[in-house]
């Protein structure tokens, strides 16, 4: 929808007249028009209000008109003057953030006749709902860019129900006090000007709490009896932490809104996601939603329970989120993701009076801030970092920023592609295998739930299944395939034992270098993991190279005489990065911090490395070819220094088999070369030698 300046004006009458005159009604206190004018005002803050052909939902109304902020303040031409408190602008944005809350809160259907329109072509909206998000019901979970205002926005909503909604409960979460801290005190700013400008003011008589967060809109009303009860709106605001017993925290936790700002910085992974799960279902009565949760993530500044955030904003209905068509990223046509309000829309500077957006400018400057920083030799990391601050769309919002060189931004971004079309449940087959007649057969399991374990799932069943995506080719020669294994020490703790079998590409293999099959799980019997491995390698005719700091898997075995199956230990690869090493295990590697840094610099490598072309000439990356959901999981979240990342660690294995495969070639190859030319040598001398007798 395109808005006109003067439409705009008529939303903004109210504090237009607030910023001219120093007050909002012109009417002598008490007066029947006065009355009238604030009867009115508070119906615009619940209901919403509408001029001339545009109309606004009743929080967006309140926020533009009776919230103030510390914001940018701008002449008359528009150029910035200095930081100073003010209103919001109107701006395209926002006006699609607050229609779809309030889609959301009632419907399609029941909205539009809530607000007297006809179609929802008189709400224009520009970003494209699902049409079964259309019924309402559904939470909504926000990816956004720093420093864009959300925390003014979800205060003002607060501030909104505790003077206007009789009864309601806001409730502001965090994982600890610091992101409450923040939205209790522009709410305390908020409420602060409401009180001393309208006639809304409410008594706190029993809550009035700022150090522990609760406010509690009520009074006391004394009675003949000498009895003294609660009375007033009994509207509240409350903050609640989930640092440390989140999950009895959340339990029966209920409100009208619910509101978590930071949603990435969440403690452990797996908060966030069993907090939005345990709240959804405390806001349901059989088929009626009582309340909604929202969930805000700010892009550069995200920890690792941004996986959670980035998990729920590629799959948002598998959560009980709303979700739209992505508009943002050109090779995600049709993706369905969260609401995500890139850099570039409603970015200050480049939207006009009227509130539209200019987004090709904008986007245009953000890319020429990028070009600077690369021809001023900003690091990889460092524009990472600004692509995530600033993003242009959720896969550059949603890359994760430290220590980690793999290119997350392109891992997850086709990691939203796994989770929107399923592709490691279509192309991969879960299977046992099983030895018979001297051979390793393979029998496909009926039931697929559960048998992929994602880094983050919570699973009561930790067995784990070996997942195929692509037979052995019998025709390739022996230990063709190269096979990692990540073993576990104890049948008991946190850590998974992994399985990875790659196939290199060739010039025999066209649709190589990739992951084939895999494995994660845990057995009580540590010898049945040891006995997977092993059958996986007789599968595919290959030796595997295993983590040897386990001891437990070269005695299995040993014990069952099959030490063929163990790949030799790669001095050359670990002579290459570890000088004077003094281990000599005759099987398998051992992962010292040198080794583990070059073998996640030969991971990096062969991500980055270009497949081939699509029909359109766009290179295609290794990434863009995973379908091994828990890898690129593990290689989003990667940290150096802490974490179990088993998959990753499997991986490992699987490159320094190909490095030493590769040192060993060329190493062949310079000693062919030399043989010729000694025997050229030889022959020379042979010749003189003959002629001198």
């Amino acid at each position: 929808m395109l808005f006109k300046e003067e439409d705009v004006r008529g939303i903004l009458a109210s504090r237009i007249n607030f910023e001219e005159y120093g007050y909002y009604c012109n009417y002598n206190l008490g007066s029947s028009d006065w009355i009238k004018f604030w009867k009115e005002e508070r119906s615009r803050c619940l209901n919403g209000y509408g001029y001339n052909g545009l109309r606004v939902t009743g929080d967006y109304y309140f926020y533009l008109n009776y919230c103030r902020l510390t914001r940018a303040i701008l002449d008359s031409n528009g150029e910035y003057i200095e930081s100073g408190e003010g209103f919001a602008d109107f701006r395209d944005s926002d006006y699609e953030f607050y229609w779809h809350r309030e889609i959301q809160r009632y419907g399609m259907e029941k909205t539009l006749e809530r607000h007297g329109l006809n179609s929802e072509d008189d709400i224009g909206l520009y970003l494209e709902m699902m049409e079964e998000c259309k019924k309402g019901g559904l939470n909504m979970e926000v990816g956004k860019a720093r420093q864009t205002g959300w925390s003014y926005k979800m205060a003002g909503i607060a501030a909104n129900n505790y003077y206007h909604r009789r009864n309601s409960r806001t409730v502001f979460m965090g994982f600890d006090d610091t992101y409450i801290l923040l939205l209790f005190e522009k709410f305390r700013v908020m409420k602060s000007f409401v009180d001393a400008n309208t006639p809304w003011n409410h008594r706190n008589d029993f809550k009035n709490r700022w150090s522990d967060y609760y406010i509690r809109a009520s009074k006391k009303v004394y009675h003949n009896n000498g009895s003294v009860t609660e009375g007033g709106y009994k509207s509240e605001v409350v903050g609640v932490t989930f640092g440390g017993d989140y999950i009895n925290a959340a339990r029966g936790l209920t409100f009208y809104d619910g509101i978590i700002d930071e949603s990435g910085a969440f403690g452990l992974p797996g908060n966030l996601i069993s907090v939005c799960t345990i709240l959804d279902n405390s806001l349901r009565a059989g088929k009626y939603k009582t309340g909604m949760l929202t969930i805000l993530g700010t892009s550069g500044d995200l920890t690792k329970s941004s996986y959670d955030l980035s998990t729920i904003h590629a799959s948002p209905l598998t959560y009980g989120f709303m979700g739209v068509y992505d508009k943002w990223n050109p090779n995600n046509e049709g993706k369905i993701e969260g609401l995500f309000f890139p850099r570039h829309w409603g970015w200050l500077g480049f939207y006009d009076k009227a509130g539209n957006s200019d987004l090709a400018a904008a986007m245009e400057y953000e890319l020429s801030i990028r070009e600077k920083m690369k021809k001023n030799g900003a690091s990889a990391t460092l524009l990472r970092k600004r692509m995530q601050e600033d993003p242009l769309n959720s896969a550059e919002a949603f890359g994760v920023v430290g220590d980690n060189m793999f290119p997350t931004i392109g891992i997850s971004n086709r990691l939203q592609i796994l989770n929107k079309d399923k592709l490691h449940e279509k192309r991969g087959n879960a299977v046992t295998l099983y030895r018979g007649n001297g051979n390793v057969n393979v029998r496909l399991l009926p039931d697929f739930n559960n048998c992929i374990m994602g880094l983050y799932d919570n699973h009561d069943n930790i067995n784990g299944e070996v997942i195929i995506y692509e037979m052995p080719n019998q025709l390739l020669g022996r230990n063709y395939y190269k096979i990692g294994y990540d073993p576990v020490r104890q049948s008991k703790g946190s850590s998974l034992a992994s399985i990875l079998v790659f196939k290199p590409q060739s010039t025999e293999v066209y649709d190589g270098d990739k992951i084939v099959a895999e494995f994660i799980g845990r057995r009580e019997d540590l010898d049945d993991i040891d006995e997977i491995f092993g059958m996986l390698c007789d599968l595919y005719n290959s030796e595997g190279m295993y983590e040897n700091e386990c001891p437990g898997t070269l005695a299995y075995f040993t014990k069952i005489g099959r030490l063929d199956i163990l790949a030799s230990q790669p001095d050359d690869v670990i002579g290459r990065s570890i000088k004077n090493s003094k281990v000599k295990r005759i099987y398998g590697c051992h992962i010292p911090s040198k080794l583990k840094e070059s073998g996640v610099r030969y991971i990096n490598n062969w991500l980055r490395r270009e497949w081939g072309f699509d029909e359109e000439g766009v290179a295609i990356y290794n990434y863009d070819r995973l379908l091994s959901k828990r890898l690129a999981e593990e290689l989003c979240s990667f940290d150096m220094n802490k974490g179990n990342f088993d998959h990753v660690s499997a991986l490992i294995m699987v490159m320094i088999q190909l490095e030493n495969s590769d040192i060993l070639d060329a190493r062949r190859d310079r000693s062919n070369s030399s043989n010729e030319d000694i025997k050229k040598s030889i022959n020379v001398l042979k010749k003189l030698y003959a002629n001198y007798r």
